[in-house]
């Protein structure tokens, strides 16, 4: 059950917004403050931390918990003196030549558009149908590995690198 201020404001927004997800969240787990979700229709080995400010779609392979994350959007939340919401981060951006910092009336607002809005729309990126998930490294996970999504097509171009290690359709009817 929801009991912070993030898990409120997430449950809330969810709740009017489910039906914009190519795959809506399920298995939804509020605990040590932060939510954990996966989608419906996609692989086990896909799945969402949403964690102080730092939301990342995660990846596991076998027998290692974490593999890597292959989205991930952070939220840093900062109050101006007139009473007005903005993410750091994107603070820091606009200052090293990137976009202009938005502003929100409200905390709420900022996490629902920062973060929530965020998740969905790599949810949805990272989801759609004929995506694989590929995995590369050592098999033990003991040195460096990592994940990313590629279309089928793109899949024969990469299986024969050295550290390939396996490519698993991302949806589960595929």
């Amino acid at each position: 059950m929801p009991r912070n201020f993030t898990q409120k404001c997430f449950t809330a927004w969810l709740d009017k917004n489910v039906e914009r997800f190519n795959n809506p969240p399920c298995n939804i787990n509020y605990k040590r403050g932060g939510i954990q979700f996966k989608l419906q229709g996609i692989i086990p080995e896909i799945y969402w931390e949403l964690w102080h400010g730092s939301n990342m779609l995660f990846v596991s392979y076998k027998d290692n918990s974490f593999w890597d994350a292959i989205a991930e959007c952070d939220v840093d939340e900062e109050k101006t003196s007139d009473g007005q919401y903005y993410n750091y981060w994107s603070n820091l951006e606009a200052s090293e030549g990137g976009t202009k910092t938005i502003y929100y009336p409200t905390r709420k607002v900022l996490w629902e558009k920062e973060a929530f809005e965020q998740v969905l729309l790599l949810s949805n990126e990272r989801t759609e149908t004929g995506l694989y998930l590929c995995f590369f490294g050592e098999p033990d996970g003991s040195s460096w590995t990592y994940a990313r999504v590629y279309p089928k097509d793109k899949i024969a171009s990469i299986e024969n690198l050295g550290y390939f290690l396996e490519a698993i359709p991302v949806n589960t009817q595929q």
